[in-house]
């Protein structure tokens, strides 16, 4: 991904989400889910009121009809976690790891109302989002997914995303430690 001047650019932040929605990322992760025979369409830019990812349901919130991501929001809570890391590469690493996390997150939710049963309707009846046990579980399976096997960087870049945004400090140890840092693409 290219970003300049410490922003995270939309445009490619959208290319990488392609990326992994029509690729293997999302096969593999279907697949541990359980998931592969749930087809709902995935719609990005969308609009979601905001939210970065939604499980869109019907009108009458018994059914989920897609599966939306916003690029705009995810840019900049993107941004937001990891905004103040200088080194570019470790930025672009660690954005392909957040979008990977909120996949991962919506994913679970289309388990939980389409292979689960859990009531769409009783997810909403609950105002407070955080209070959702759903959002809990989800926010779970995502942790644990990616932490399987997962390196220290992915490990601290997970720790960030569900923790913490890096402040100066926590941002300069994290480059230099992570210097020449690359992926183990095995």
């Amino acid at each position: 991904m290219a970003f300049f001047g410490g922003c995270i650019d939309s445009t490619q932040l959208k290319t990488v989400l392609k990326k992994l929605l029509e690729g293997d990322f999302l096969i593999e992760l279907r697949h541990a889910l359980n998931i592969e025979d749930v087809n709902l369409p995935i719609k990005i830019d969308a609009n979601i009121f905001g939210s970065p990812a939604s499980c869109i349901p019907n009108k009458n919130k018994t059914s989920l009809i897609r599966v939306e991501f916003l690029v705009e929001p995810l840019t900049k809570e993107s941004e937001r976690l990891f905004g103040r890391i200088f080194d570019q590469h470790l930025v672009d690493i660690a954005s392909e790891l957040f979008l990977k996390f909120i996949i991962a997150h919506e994913f679970y939710h289309v388990k939980q109302f389409m292979k689960l049963g859990y009531s769409i309707e009783d997810y909403f009846s609950i105002s407070d989002y955080s209070k959702r046990p759903e959002e809990h579980e989800a926010n779970g399976f995502a942790i644990g997914y990616l932490l399987k096997g997962a390196d220290d960087f992915t490990k601290e870049i997970i720790n960030c995303i569900t923790n913490q945004h890096f402040d100066n400090d926590s941002a300069s140890v994290f480059c230099d430690k992570y210097k020449g840092y690359c992926v183990n693409t095995q």
